[in-house]
């Protein structure tokens, strides 16, 4: 079609089209000149017809005259008559307060009535509440008291069920605990994704500590970077990851050496909500990586929110796949264990193939994953991909 010789028929078939040059129509019907002569007085009576024939979404045929007569046309298919009257009703309120006094600026005007700016502003904001006066060691210790038999963490073929991952975590915190580390520290773990990757970070926050993910996968110079800022006050890592890691002065503790003979139970901390949980870069693509703490009451005020919305059971398998350096990683390490349900991690370098990716969703059983919308399209490309139920998180 020639859009430089557009005739009404066109413009009205384009209009019905995904080609559509626009979706609102508004005609000011004030021809001839000489019959109208508009002299807004200081109140200005409006009247509004409706009419849900239209070749466009939205049609506005305005008539000048004593009285200012407005035709509203729509497609209820692609605008219901509730917001189309919504619509003219905030026209009409824009009208009258520009007669009244014709010099308001444009940010003086309100398009809200008293119902729609209660609405706004009180019933879609009423989201005080308050922080939940607890922490991440307390929730995952309660959970194991719970379940302490059920499935906890599948990874190949290392299966942890609740007690085995407490414990474990347990005796690596009390290791963590007797070489002083407490609240208010933070400590670097570099650990390839593996179940001894829960462990740690489980340990750590067990401990009291701050985690900071250091991705075996970024550069050494942003490696560096991270540990010189952070400054941690100790080094997470198996013997093998250490020597993939850049020279650093930081006290280096190897994950592989044993901690048998140290106590199972979660050790004594001062730990607090207030106290850091984790720290986390920035992706640095706008400059020098930042790093930033969050606190046990932030992290754990947005997992029991993603249980109240989303509502984990036993029955769940939670896929963790995101590099741990990304914030989303977090509450897929976490959100499944403090609910009972079952944490799936994929192998190093997993989340890259969508083929290992649906074939681990599949042979888990897996309900519940998080794709950002360019992963999602390569992984529903492959080939019969598994087809989680579906659910939302974030």
């Amino acid at each position: 079609m020639d859009h430089d010789h557009l005739g009404l028929t066109d413009i009205q078939h384009l209009a019905g089209s995904s080609q559509a040059l626009f979706d609102t129509n508004i005609v000011f019907d004030n021809f001839p000149m000489n019959d109208y002569a508009l002299d807004l007085p200081g109140t200005l009576d409006v009247d509004i017809a409706f009419r849900d024939t239209t070749h466009f979404p939205l049609t506005l045929v305005v008539e000048p005259g004593t009285r200012l007569e407005l035709r509203l046309s729509h497609r209820p298919e692609l605008l219901d008559r509730t917001r189309a009257e919504a619509l003219a009703a905030r026209l009409t309120r824009l009208l009258h307060q520009w007669t009244a006094d014709p010099e308001l600026t444009l940010g003086a005007l309100d398009t809200l009535g008293p119902a729609e700016r209660r609405q706004v502003l009180h019933d879609w904001n009423d989201t005080t509440r308050p922080l939940p006066h607890t922490t991440l060691p307390e929730l995952l210790t309660a959970q194991a008291a719970r379940t302490p038999d059920a499935p906890a963490v599948l990874f190949r073929d290392e299966h942890l069920t609740y007690r085995r991952l407490e414990e474990r975590a347990n005796r690596l915190a009390h290791r963590l605990v007797a070489l002083g580390i407490g609240p208010e520290d933070t400590v670097a773990v570099a650990v390839p994704r593996s179940a001894d990757l829960v462990v740690a970070l489980h340990a750590v926050v067990k401990a009291g500590a701050a985690y900071l993910p250091v991705d075996l996968g970024q550069p050494p110079r942003r490696t560096e970077a991270v540990l010189a800022d952070a400054a941690p006050a100790l080094l997470l890592t198996t013997t093998e990851a250490a020597g993939h890691l850049p020279p650093t002065a930081v006290p280096v503790l190897a994950l592989d050496t044993p901690d048998a003979g140290l106590p199972a139970h979660p050790p004594a901390t001062a730990l607090t909500p207030g106290h850091p949980a984790y720290v986390i870069f920035t992706s640095g693509s706008t400059g020098r990586p930042k790093g930033v703490q969050v606190t046990h009451a932030g992290i754990v005020n947005r997992l029991l929110w993603m249980q109240e919305e989303y509502g984990l059971t036993a029955e769940d398998r939670v896929l963790q796949k995101t590099p741990y350096g990304f914030d989303v990683s977090v509450w897929e390490f976490f959100w499944p264990l403090i609910t009972g349900a079952a944490l799936v991690v994929a192998e190093p370098d997993g989340h890259k193939d969508p083929a290992y990716l649906a074939d681990l969703i599949r042979r888990e059983s897996v309900t519940t994953a998080h794709f950002v919308p360019s992963m999602l399209s390569a992984f529903l490309q492959e080939p019969a991909p598994a087809r989680p139920r579906a659910r939302s998180a974030g």
